[in-house]
């Protein structure tokens, strides 16, 4: 048995001291069983915007007043999060390996956009309603779900390495919180699962066959569906340091949707399909 302790002392000037620990055991069962553990603790420092001001919108107001969203800053707190995992590692036989892995996460202090009282501001004209908006840390939630590998060789010169993940969120708000976007937000921007299957074959001493395969779930509050991509290549080795390669990228679809923003300040763009050729020198 192995059991590991360590920890991360970190200090900023926006949110002073922080620790950040972990602790961790392994079981060698036998030869080919493993079972481990771990707990850790981890903080995301929060950006310096105090003294940002960003007008997101001016929309119609009552008898002709417009209003001003503006996002005027505000000093946060570091956003936590306290992960415990689980884990089985098997040979189960000279050809076979398997990886099982279990996760809880639990998040405290998440970022939010607060609404503020309305005030009147006369400059620039003409005179306008500003709606104010501030970070604050009133988010809350969890996460669970677990992750499968498996890498398996039928003959000698092929392996096959399929995978499967599977992500639970639930992000809350506290009571005293106006932010109801971004618990929706968190939770439909992670795809929910996720698989792959790889595959290398050995065609001879100087090529080889690569080709993948990727499944990844929708992402419902981007507005993004579920997709997969295959890529493949071909390596051919000109000497122990040389090697030549020529790779083809999602070959299913002339091109698809990975990300999104909700703000519309980032413009997004389609991953095509796409083709290189690479030449690798070792030395």
């Amino acid at each position: 048995m192995y059991f590991t302790v360590g920890a991360k002392f970190e200090h900023n000037h926006f949110t002073g001291f922080g620790v950040q620990p972990n602790a961790r055991i392994a079981w060698l069962v036998n030869n080919k069983n493993m079972l481990w553990t771990s707990l850790s603790r981890a903080m995301r420092t929060p950006a310096r915007d105090t003294e940002v001001r960003f007008n997101q919108a001016v929309i119609p107001g009552p008898n002709g007043l417009p209003i001003l969203v503006s996002f005027l800053g505000g000093l946060g707190k570091n956003e936590n999060i306290l992960a415990v995992e689980i884990g089985y590692r098997s040979q189960l036989s000279e050809h076979l390996s398997l990886d099982l892995t279990g996760f809880h996460n639990s998040y405290t202090d998440l970022t939010s956009e607060e609404t503020g009282t309305p005030f009147l501001e006369f400059s620039p004209v003409p005179a306008h309603l500003v709606l104010p908006l501030s970070s604050a840390n009133l988010v809350h939630g969890e996460s669970h779900g677990g992750e499968m590998a498996l890498n398996w060789k039928p003959v000698s010169r092929w392996t096959v390495s399929p995978g499967y993940s599977y992500l639970q969120l639930h992000i809350h708000r506290d009571p005293t919180s106006t932010d109801l976007l971004t618990p929706l937000t968190l939770e439909g921007s992670s795809p929910r699962e996720q698989a792959q299957v790889r595959s290398h074959f050995e065609l001879s001493s100087r090529w080889a066959w690569d080709a993948s395969a990727y499944f990844v779930g929708p992402l419902r509050a981007l507005r993004i569906p579920s997709y997969t991509r295959l890529d493949t290549g071909l390596t051919w080795n000109l000497g122990e340091k040389l090697s030549l390669s020529v790779v083809g990228q999602n070959l299913l679809h002339d091109h698809h949707l990975e990300s999104n923003s909700t703000d519309q300040i980032v413009v997004s763009s389609l991953v095509k399909r796409s083709a290189y050729a690479k030449f690798t020198w070792q030395f």
